[in-house]
């Protein structure tokens, strides 16, 4: 709906990008089925080679790649785009969910950090090489999310976070005078309201006119007056905010928290380790995404372009989020089922 009243407003005759997108969803919804319907302990026996491929697709990009706002990560053929790092984020929470589930019992070894350190950034050093730091960033906290939950030692965990602020403080002193502005600018937008602080400043005033009912649907000032930048991909809460109202903002909240909820809770019935481990990733993926996108189109954190899960335009993140659905599914079907046979085995014993 917030990308028809994009295209709507902006003068697009054939609404082409909301045709696009939805011809994004269908095919995605169709792979949800297709996906759901094959045993996702398969993904386990295939990890592996499946990542391998992740990481030939990234290397290749670098070289054969479109650059697209400065960023060398798309292959295009017959014009269409293809994102391959998209699907590297789900390659990721699949080798490591083989990983860690392999080494459940062996929760305290640093060995286990260093490997499955190696093995994502196996995906994340050809990303920032693109450069697309968002997503680089996106595979560092899967890896680190995931990590959490395997349980490794605190100290080793103290250590990791101890090196990550030395280096970002190392990192700033190193920064030049510009891109410190930058920084300061994040903080504190006001600095510089019609340069490097304007897209922030934008994205607060559609989300905070748009009130409890919005302007109404292709009728937002700040979105159809373009003067907030990337309303399809990168601001497209602030779209929402300001044409439908903090009343659907709210929805999408409570909708987020169920999800939220199921996986949590799938992650908990889960038969064996693999499939937690799979949904918890999944989990993580998703979550941070969305924590991203929301923290940067209300100025709580830096514009990163990130887009919002299921909404933001774009298929080839559009088709990764509910390929992660599928694997979902294929999880909660089997575990259903898993649990259906131990009840039944007990009816008979009883």
């Amino acid at each position: 709906m917030s990308i028809y009243g994009i295209s709507l407003g902006s003068g697009e005759t054939n609404l082409l990008s909301f045709r696009k997108q939805i011809i994004f969803a269908v095919c995605g919804i169709i792979l949800v089925f297709i996906i759901s319907s094959f045993d996702y302990k398969a993904l386990k026996t295939y990890a592996v080679w499946v990542y391998g491929a992740s990481t030939a697709l990234l290397l290749g990009v670098l070289a054969l790649g479109k650059i697209v706002r400065g960023t060398k990560g798309w292959f295009e053929l017959y014009g269409l785009r293809f994102q391959p790092v998209e699907l590297a984020k789900i390659f990721l929470i699949i080798i490591l969910a083989k990983y860690f589930s392999g080494k459940i019992y062996e929760t305290k070894k640093f060995s286990h950090i260093a490997v499955s350190g190696v093995i994502a950034l196996l995906s994340i050093l050809p990303t920032m090489l693109q450069p697309d730091l968002g997503s680089a960033a996106i595979l560092f906290f899967i890896w680190l999310g995931m990590l959490l939950l395997f349980g490794a030692k605190k100290r080793y965990l103290i250590a990791i976070f101890a090196i990550l602020i030395s280096a970002a403080a190392f990192s700033f002193a190193a920064l030049k005078n510009y891109q410190k502005d930058r920084i300061y600018t994040f903080l504190d937008p006001s600095r510089d309201p019609l340069g490097k602080g304007y897209n922030i400043t934008q994205s607060l005033i559609a989300i905070g006119s748009g009130r409890l009912k919005g302007k109404g649907l292709g009728s937002g000032t700040q979105t159809q007056l373009k003067f907030l930048p990337e309303t399809k991909t990168d601001f497209i809460f602030s779209v929402i905010a300001e044409e439908m109202g903090f009343g659907i903002i709210i929805l999408i909240f409570i909708g987020w928290i169920i999800l939220l909820y199921r996986l949590l809770r799938l992650a908990k019935l889960s038969s064996n380790s693999f499939a937690a481990f799979l949904t918890l990733g999944i989990s993580i993926f998703l979550f941070v995404h969305f924590f991203v996108n929301v923290g940067v189109s209300t100025g709580i954190l830096p514009v990163t372009g990130i887009p919002l899960p299921f909404m933001s335009y774009g298929g080839s993140f559009l088709i990764t989020c509910l390929i992660s659905i599928g694997i979902i599914e294929s999880i909660a079907l089997r575990t259903k089922s898993s649990a259906s046979n131990i009840k039944s085995g007990f009816n008979e014993i009883n």
